[in-house]
């Protein structure tokens, strides 16, 4: 599945970076890429960036920590940035997509014995 995407290049790329960072970039473009090979996109050159606003909405709704979905956006657009500098695409289609706002989370409730206590 990741034939087209360049994923250990980019991750090679990535000099600077902790090996921690590079693995969960790693993971976060290959859950990106999964999610729109769903959509019968099999290459980065097919993603638009409605495809990306539905991914970071379908994260938020699905739960993730804000955090979690911020890292994932932020890999997403390095992964962009990086085919964009290296000329294999002409347009990044993160370019636009916000970060969700909001903690991300509910608030958790108290029962009624933590509210009586």
């Amino acid at each position: 599945m990741t034939a087209g995407w360049s994923i250990d290049q980019f991750i090679g790329s990535m000099t600077a970076a902790s090996p921690h960072t590079t693995s969960a970039y790693a993971s976060d473009i290959k859950q990106f890429e999964h999610w729109v090979s769903r959509l019968k996109v099999n290459s980065p050159r097919l993603v638009t960036r409605d495809m990306v606003r539905q991914y970071i909405s379908f994260l938020t709704t699905s739960k993730q920590a804000k955090r979690s979905v911020t890292r994932k956006l932020a890999a997403i657009r390095r992964y962009f940035a990086w085919h964009v500098r290296n000329g294999t695409l002409k347009i990044d289609p993160t370019t636009g997509v916000r970060t969700p706002s909001g903690s991300g989370r509910l608030p958790k409730v108290l029962t009624k014995e933590q509210l009586t206590a």
